[in-house]
């Protein structure tokens, strides 16, 4: 059966990892069974065969992959008889491009407005490493990324705001 390692937090049921719920939606697309590993941050000797130090990670066998994009470029590869990620190429593209885009404009800001109420529900023994990893990969201190969460909701509606208009325009919905 597949694995699944996943960031959990105190209460091990909870996952906050967006980059996880990613490839929980492309395995139950893709109607693929799993075990979810709940896995602390802390914790990277567990995953060290995945050839990094972050989740999600997928096991498949003796394979191990990790990264959200390469895992779901993984799954198409792998179980081409399920229903398909991505339709053709330029699928493919624009799913990239929008990975890309979340990941280095959404979450950010999205960073900003939840982090402070989400924290007290990480994992106690990952909370100081949460706090370094921020301060890393945001350039700032955690109390400085958190200084403003209701400014960030108010950007976070500016950067989402074309595709509410998309929305609007369409027959989507």
């Amino acid at each position: 059966m597949l694995q699944l390692y996943e960031v959990r937090g105190e209460d091990v049921e909870f996952r906050p990892s967006p980059c996880c719920w990613r490839i929980r939606m492309a395995l139950a697309h893709k109607g693929l069974a799993f075990e979810p590993v709940p896995w602390c941050a802390v914790e990277k000797e567990r995953i060290a065969r995945s050839g990094g130090g972050t989740v999600p990670v997928l096991v498949d066998g003796d394979k191990w992959t990790r990264e959200s994009w390469d895992i779901a470029l993984y799954l198409e590869t792998a179980y081409p008889g399920r229903p398909a990620l991505f339709d053709c190429d330029g699928d493919r593209t624009k799913s990239f491009f929008l990975d890309a885009w979340i990941t280095n404009v959404v979450h950010p800001v999205m960073a900003r407005t939840v982090l402070l109420d989400q924290y007290p529900l990480l994992a106690a023994k990952d909370r100081s490493y949460d706090r370094e990893r921020t301060k890393q990969k945001f350039g700032v201190s955690f109390k400085n990324m958190c200084h403003d969460p209701d400014g960030g909701i108010g950007q976070l509606r500016g950067i989402l705001s074309p595709f509410q208009l998309t929305l609007d325009r369409s027959n989507w919905m």
